[in-house]
C-alpha cells in the first residue's frame, strides 16, 4: 500500500518543506537579491550571457557554438528573474508545488530516500531546459529574450496534474500503479487543454505585461507543463528504485 502523504497540502512548503526545495528556493532568492544590488549595466551584461534569445541561439548553433551559445542559456536562464514580482510568483510556485511533488516521490514504496533530492532536482532542471528548448524551437526567428524559472515550475504543475488524475487516492492499495483507464486519461487530457488555453490567454494578456513588464513566454510554460505531465511517472520510478 502506498502510504498517506501530505501531497494535497499546498501549504506544506510553509509548514515542513523538504530541504531540497528550501535550498532551491533560497538560492534563487539570494541570486535575485544580489542582482538587485548591482548596477543596471552589470545586470544587463549578466542577462545577456544567460537569456534565451531564439534567433541568437540558432545563429550560435549554425556557428557550432554549442557550449556558450546553447547550453549556457538553456541552463542559466532559470536562475534569474525580470523583477521582484516575477521572482515572488515563481518562487511561490516552486516552493508550493515542489513540496507536493517531492513528498509524492518520497511516499513511493521501496524508495531510496537519499536519491530523491537528485531525482527531484533532475526533474526540475530538465523541465526548465525542455521549456527553454520548446520556446526556442517555436520562436526560431525571434530576438525576444526570456529568463526565469517559470518553465521549471510548469513542469511541477504538470506532474501534479498527472498525480491528481492517475493516482487519486493514496490510501487505496489498488492505486499503487497508475490507473490506466480511459476515463482518467480523457479527464486529464481535457483539463490539460484548458490549462494550456488559459496559460496562453494569460501570458499574452495586458495583466501579464503589467505584472512582469513584458508578455510572458507561454511557449516555455506549455513546454514545461507537457514535459512534467508526460515524464513524471519515469522520474517517480527512478526515485522508487528498491535497495
Amino acid at each position: 500500500m502506498r502510504p498517506q502523504t501530505d501531497r494535497n497540502d499546498w501549504l506544506g512548503f510553509f509548514k515542513n518543506p523538504p530541504d531540497t526545495v528550501t535550498v532551491i528556493v533560497t538560492g534563487l532568492a539570494v541570486i535575485q537579491i544580489i542582482m538587485s544590488l548591482l548596477p543596471v549595466a552589470a545586470v544587463r551584461r549578466i542577462w545577456r550571457l544567460v537569456e534565451l534569445s531564439p534567433a541568437r541561439m540558432m545563429h550560435a548553433l549554425d556557428k557550432g557554438d554549442i557550449l556558450t551559445g546553447m547550453v549556457r542559456p538553456i541552463l542559466g536562464h532559470m536562475l534569474f528573474h525580470v523583477n521582484v514580482t516575477h521572482m515572488v510568483v515563481n518562487l511561490l510556485a516552486l516552493g508550493m508545488m515542489g513540496t507536493v511533488v517531492f513528498r509524492e516521490m518520497e511516499s513511493a514504496p521501496e524508495t531510496k530516500r537519499h536519491d530523491i533530492p537528485v531525482v527531484f532536482t533532475a526533474f526540475l532542471l530538465l523541465s526548465g531546459m525542455f521549456a527553454g528548448v520548446f520556446f526556442v524551437l517555436i520562436n526560431q526567428d525571434s530576438w525576444r529574450a526570456m529568463i526565469g524559472a517559470s518553465g521549471a515550475a510548469a513542469g511541477l504543475f504538470g506532474a501534479i496534474v498527472w498525480i491528481s488524475f492517475m493516482r487519486p487516492d493514496n490510501s487505496n492499495a489498488k492505486n499503487t500503479e497508475p490507473q490506466a483507464t480511459i476515463i482518467p486519461l480523457l479527464m486529464m487530457l481535457g483539463v490539460s487543454i484548458l490549462i494550456i488555453a488559459a496559460t496562453i490567454f494569460f501570458d499574452t494578456s495586458k495583466l501579464s505585461f503589467i505584472l512582469f513588464k513584458s508578455a510572458s513566454a507561454w511557449q516555455a510554460h506549455v513546454g514545461g507543463y507537457l514535459f512534467g505531465l508526460l515524464t513524471y511517472p519515469l522520474f517517480e520510478r527512478l526515485a522508487a528504485v528498491g535497495h
